[in-house]
């Protein structure tokens, strides 16, 4: 997966110790945040065909992210998605997209409340992204 790329780079980084303290503070580790980010981003790239709407648009903060880092954006999609988006009806297709971008988007919140109140203050906020929804419907069968 292309995440393991991205981490290899992103190294936790100590948060500051004051003077006089005998133990370390601890180690913040954006693996978790970085994890989600990067599955949602791969489901939007995944998933931009069969939905309206833009999914990767939706997630362009999260590319816009890694490039103000100085970073590869996560880009590919994510092989179980891709192998049912071109399998089933796009109807199908889009709705088990955007449920799963849904439960991605969830994810990924979570992950943005904890890296936002852990994080070193020099890091970068949490990009926002579009979660939907994707479908006027929640089967989006409207769609052909």
């Amino acid at each position: 997966m292309a995440a393991a790329l991205i981490f290899s780079v992103a190294q936790p980084i100590h948060a500051q110790q004051s003077t006089g303290e005998a133990n370390p503070s601890p180690v913040f580790d954006p693996t978790p945040f970085l994890t989600a980010m990067v599955e949602y981003r791969l489901l939007a790239f995944s998933c931009e065909e069969v939905l309206p709407g833009s999914p990767i648009q939706g997630s362009e903060q999260i590319a816009e992210y890694f490039r103000n880092l100085g970073q590869e954006t996560p880009s590919g999609s994510d092989a179980q998605t891709d192998r049912l988006v071109y399998t089933l009806v796009r109807a199908q297709a889009a709705s088990i997209c955007s449920e799963r971008l849904r439960r991605a988007a969830l994810r990924y919140g979570e992950q943005a409340v904890i890296y936002e109140n852990s994080k070193p203050e020099a890091w970068p906020s949490a990009p926002l992204i579009n979660a939907g929804p994707w479908c006027s419907d929640e089967t989006c069968s409207s769609l052909r």
